[in-house]
This record gives C-alpha cells, structure tokens and sequence, in this order.
C-alpha cells in the first residue's frame, strides 16, 4: 500500500502487487489511477479499525470521506507546457517530493512512493532538465549510492541499513524501525530532538554547558519552552524549528541561547511601524521600495529590535521567536520572512504572490532562489495575519 495515497497521487496496482510506473500516456492516467482509487478504499477497508461510508460496494474508511476520487485530482494535474528554470516543490502529508512544478505552474515531474519509500512513480512530463534530488520525506535522495540521507542514518529506500540512534527507547519494536512502524501516518524528518528553554526563555544547560535535550523517534526538532502557570505549575509547549538544519546546528553550537514569545500586541505594533495597515500603502511601489535592507519592511533592523526591547531582546543575540498563535520557531532571518509575509498578506497579496516575489528578490541580490525555509516562515506570517484578520484593521 503506498503511503502518497491520501495525498491524492497516482499509483497503479496489478492483481498480486504494486508495480513502478516509469511512464503514463495521456490516455491512461484517468483509467490507471482509477483502479488504484478502488485498490487503497478496499485495501483500508480490510485494514482500518472504523469506517465511514460506502461507494459503489466498497467501504470506505472515516478519513477518506472528504477526498475526491484519484483519477479526478491526477487528470487535473497532467498539463504539459513549456519549460521553465524555476521550479517548485509540492510535498505530500509525509514531506515527500510528490509534485514539481514549473514557473508556471504546471506540472513537470510526478514522484510517489511505497510505504518506507521505494520509489514507485518517477514521470517526468515534457523534459529532462532538472531531477528533484528531495525524495521520500523530503529528503536528498544520494544519486551515486541512491540511498536516503536522513541525518542520524540512511535508508535504501524499503528500510534503513543502520539503527535508530533512539533505539533503546523502543524496546517492543526493532532497532531498525521507522515512526513506530506507521510510515502511513507519521513522518521523522529529522531523527531526533526537543532542545529545552526554561520559562524565562533562557537555554536549559546541563552539567557540561550544553543544552538540555530530548525527544522521540518520530519528532522533528522542537523547541521545548516551559510555561508557569497561575497556580506556579510548569508545563512545557513545543515548536518545531522553522529551519530544521540551521537552528539545530546553532542551538548545539551556543549561537542560539534564548526563545522570545510574541503576542498579539507585539505583531499589531509591528505592522504598524512597517506601515501594514496604511491603505495608501497596499501597492506594490511600497513593497518594492520598503522591502530591501534597512526599509520599513525590514522588520528585524530596528522594528522588531525596538517592539521587543521590553522583553530584553538584545539585537544581534540569537533568538528564536514564537508568535502567538503559531506551532513554529523562527530565527532571526525567518521572523523576518515571517513579518514581511503577514505584512504583505494585510496590505492586500496573495501568499503566491508574496513567496514569488521573495524568489525575485533574492535571486537579483544573491543569485540563487529563496530557500525553502525562509519560504516557509512567509506562508506562516500569511498564515498568522489570515488567522488574525488583520486586513481589517487597515485604515
């Protein structure tokens, strides 16, 4: 059973197997991913613990009443045109690559997978000029060995050729096992770890000076910051870093020290001062000229510097920061990318228009794309301004 399948991709199935799929004519996607359609329904049907509905004899599980058909979502996305040089990668619920699209927006490579990641769909559609090297889980898929590098260990793409470095903590299951054996459900794109703040937002040190870690197997990186409550209880809330490579090289490396918690109120008065909800402002004159270095839309120079100056940020100190509302820690870069998305979400752009923009500018001043997690932290800024109604308090 391939795990992409609720992600709505196409996979083919025989009467005995799952069979790779190198090539798909036109003509074939609507009837080949209609049979896999009635394969996964029927194959959850004698797997799943609960069910939700019938269609056409075959019952169907709870968590499939809301998909549409396979063959419906495949034929919608076989378009082929012409080639571009900016590409786009689409993942599915696990993180894996699954769709790649081009500069305009159709697309170029369909992937798919078997549950611990075999490759079972790899279609390019109307050229052979780029292969997305990010495979199952979002993973570089090592194209001399073409094993899978998960950073604590590889896989062969069916199973991983070491142990789980956190294998001690599973002693029910085998040391080579992957998410709890539930690769269908859940994803470990990093392998381990909970780096641990105390509630003041300060790095907990242990005996040797380093930060005190924990985790689980199927846990990214997260940043575990402890909360007194009113009653003086501590609980810990957990954020998953934004930039799962950086930030965890620079929390272990003692350049990131301290979380710093923004509310609500800090955002409003930092949309103010970047001039977010200045109706004369809602153009793209101003995002082109306050967007670069030192402009108002440059919110870590002085902006959010001065906002937080109260909770005793210190600019320059490495910081991850928490909105309000949000499951994510930003670094300082990110936060950034985070301000300026919700900032040109309020003044009226699209999410698709402001990630487009960001590849614009940083090509023009660097040279290469905008990484994917500074992508990342503007769809969050977006999102929180969505979330916050924000193009309401426009005046």
């Amino acid at each position: 059973m391939a795990n992409v399948f609720t992600s709505g991709h196409p996979l083919v199935q025989t009467d005995t197997m799952l069979k790779p799929v190198n090539k798909i004519n036109g003509g074939d996607t609507h009837e080949i991913s209609k049979k896999f359609t009635n394969f996964a329904a029927e194959y959850f049907a004698k797997n799943a613990n609960y069910y939700g509905c019938m269609e056409n004899g075959i019952r169907y599980p709870a968590e499939m009443r809301n998909l549409p058909p396979l063959h419906i979502i495949y034929d919608r996305t076989i378009s082929i045109n012409r080639s571009d040089k900016l590409f786009f990668f689409n993942a599915n619920h696990l993180g894996s690559g699954s769709l790649i699209t081009d500069g305009n927006g159709q697309t170029y490579q369909t992937l798919a997978y078997t549950p611990y990641g075999g490759q079972l769909v790899d279609i390019k559609h109307y050229s052979d000029i780029y292969d997305e090297p990010y495979r199952f889980g979002g993973k570089i898929k090592d194209e001399e060995s073409g094993l899978h590098y998960f950073e604590m260990r590889y896989s062969d793409g069916e199973k991983f050729i070491s142990t789980d470095p956190l294998w001690w903590k599973s002693p029910d299951k085998t040391p080579y096992h992957f998410c709890s054996n539930d690769p269908i459900n859940r994803r470990d794109p990093s392998g381990m770890t909970d780096y641990h703040f105390d509630e003041n937002g300060n790095a907990k040190l242990d005996k040797n000076g380093k930060i005190i870690t924990s985790g689980k197997v199927t846990d990214p990186h997260r940043a575990a910051v402890d909360v007194k409550g009113k009653d003086g209880k501590i609980t810990t809330n957990y954020y998953t870093l934004a930039d799962q490579k950086n930030d965890k090289a620079d929390i272990e490396n003692g350049i990131i020290t301290q979380v710093v918690m923004v509310n609500k109120g800090d955002m409003k008065k930092m949309l103010e001062k970047g001039g977010g909800f200045e109706n004369k402002n809602a153009n793209i004159d101003y995002m082109l000229r306050e967007s670069p270095d030192r402009g108002k839309l440059d919110f870590m120079y002085e902006i959010v510097p001065d906002v937080l100056a109260y909770k005793g940020l210190i600019k320059g100190m490495g910081v991850l920061y928490i909105s309000e509302g949000d499951a994510y820690a930003h670094n300082d870069y990110n936060f950034g990318n985070f301000m300026w998305g919700a900032a040109g979400y309020t003044l009226g752009f699209a999410e698709w228009q402001l990630r487009g923009a960001a590849h614009i500018f940083t090509r023009k001043k660097e040279g290469e794309w905008d990484s994917a997690d500074d992508q990342f932290s503007i769809s969050r800024g977006v999102e929180s301004a969505k979330q916050n109604n924000y193009r309401s308090l426009r005046r």
